[in-house]
Order: C-alpha cells, then structure tokens, then sequence
C-alpha cells in the first residue's frame, strides 16, 4: 500500500500541515530480552551504516543516478527496456509528487531529513527556489559524498548539508516553515521521536512531508519478513499505516490526507530491477508484496 498522508498540527491555531507516502509496508515485532534488544540494535545500526558508508547504495545498479529512491513513474510502461534516463527521472518524480504537495514559497526556510547524497536537495532548490534549505544525514560518509557531488551547485546561503540525527534535530524551535523526507523514515528507531521533532522544530504554520514504507496491516508482516531481507534483519523497521496516523494525531497533527502510490511505484521499479544483475534477487519481492496487499 502506497499513500499520501496529510496533516495540520493545532495549539490555538492550526499549525502544521503534514504529508506521509506509503511506499512499502511492515511492521516488525522483536521478542527479545532487553539485554538482547540493545545488541541486536546495535548489529542493526552498523548494518544500516555499512549499506550508505562502506557498500554506497547509490552504486548498486538499482539506484542509478544518485537519487536512492524506488521512484514514481508517472506514465505507464511499454514492453521496450527501462532506460537509465527514465529510471533516474522516476526518482525525480517522487520528489516532485512530495514537494507538489507542500506548497514551498520563496520565503521558506526547509529542512530535509535523511538527504542521501544530496542531489534532490538540489533538485528542490532549483525547482521550488525556498529561501533556504537545510539537508540532514546521520551517515557522515553520504554527506561527505554529498558536498563533494554537489559542491558547484551548493550556495551557502541557500543549501547547507550537515550531520544530522532524525530523532535528535539539532534545531530551535519553530526553525522551519517546511520538512520533507523521501525514503528515509524505515531506518529511524524511533518514528515517535522523529514526528515529535518535527512537530517542535515547525514554525506555526509549517507543513511536514514524509515518503517511506508503511504497512497494509500487522498481519502482512509474517507473510513479507522472510521475503524482504532488509525487513527480516531488521535494517528496515516498517510501521502499518493506521499505527503511523495515530502517532500523528497523538504529537499533535490535524487534517491528515493519506493516498495511495503503489501502482506508479511497484511495477515500474520491478521492470528495472528484472533487467539488472539482481534480477533473481529478493529484490524482487517488492513486487510480489503490492500484488498481494502486503505492502
């Protein structure tokens, strides 16, 4: 299940508007001691570093372009083979069905939150021109990369790249008018933690945007952990819809909009992953994930 999620948050006045994409979609159940949990964290942790620092998910072929999202294809696909071109705009797109939806204005002040390599910061400078964006990453090594891919394009006063942990933002109070964050939420332990941040760190009237894998329901669970990897290891911690929109609602979010993408994602994305070197990988399952309701 794919969605769009939308949001306003409410004091005394109606303070932010909130979007959410559903990817992807799981929840995973850890039956283990305290004493175990906090190591099988830890093993998580190193695990999501070696994937973004070590091993650069940006070079596997599934992620050409830099981009590191699945994508969102807009028009429906002929039988003629993907071509880097069409699967590098496919990860534009995602970023332009988010930042469509939030309504940037040239006096914005925006953060985005787990910006990869950076180059759809850019992308979101030059197309929706705010009048600063700040881009987080907890990987040191990703917005080393990101400084170093993007350093003709990076205006001090317009586009900053730091260090940065979601569950922790390092930012006053009502410092942003807007925050996005495009596949990155899956990896975050805490996702109370992130929209409690977000919450804080949003001016009054600010608007929140969040594209990540989220779960039909519990049950699916059982029935994709064994299929995803990334799921299974627990790299990836996949929340159900219904659990992420009360957590919303509990930090304080109103007027949620919630639609669903996985048709212009899941099919798409699978045709390129099946004519790649991982065309007989787990990879795969995504696919069969959608077509089944689990995701």
């Amino acid at each position: 299940m794919n969605e769009l999620f939308k949001s306003i948050k409410s004091l005394n006045v109606l303070k932010i508007s909130s979007i959410i994409f559903f990817i992807v979609s799981l929840v995973i159940f850890w039956h283990l001691s305290l004493k175990k949990f906090f190591k099988f964290e830890g093993r998580i942790e190193r695990s999501v570093e070696k994937m973004y620092d070590k091993d650069d998910l940006s070079s596997c072929c599934l992620f050409k372009g830099n981009y590191i999202n699945f994508g969102y294809w807009k028009d429906e696909l002929d039988e003629t083979p993907i071509s880097l071109e069409q699967r590098i705009e496919s990860q534009k797109n995602l970023y332009h069905l988010v930042l469509n939806n939030l309504n940037i204005s040239h006096n914005d002040n925006v953060l985005e939150v787990g910006c990869g390599l950076g180059v759809g910061t850019v992308l979101v400078s030059n197309d929706y021109k705010p009048k600063k964006i700040m881009a987080i990453d907890i990987s040191k090594a990703q917005i080393n990369r990101a400084k170093k891919i993007n350093y003709k394009n990076i205006d001090n006063d317009k586009i900053l790249f730091e260090v940065g942990n979601a569950e922790n933002l390092s930012f006053q109070n009502s410092s942003f008018d807007i925050i996005f964050s495009i596949e990155a939420a899956q990896h975050f332990h805490s996702i109370d933690k992130f929209i409690d941040e977000s919450y804080r760190v949003l001016n009054p009237s600010g608007k929140i945007a969040v594209a990540s894998f989220f779960g039909t329901s519990k049950k699916s669970v059982s029935k994709l952990s064994n299929r995803i990897q990334t799921i299974k290891t627990g790299i990836d911690h996949v929340r159900p819809i219904d659990e992420i929109q009360r957590k919303f609602k509990k930090a304080g979010f109103v007027n949620i909009k919630i639609s669903n993408i996985g048709k212009n994602v899941w099919s798409g994305f699978d045709r390129w992953a099946a004519q790649g070197e991982l065309k007989n990988s787990w990879t795969r399952n995504w696919y069969y994930g959608y077509k089944h309701n689990l995701v």
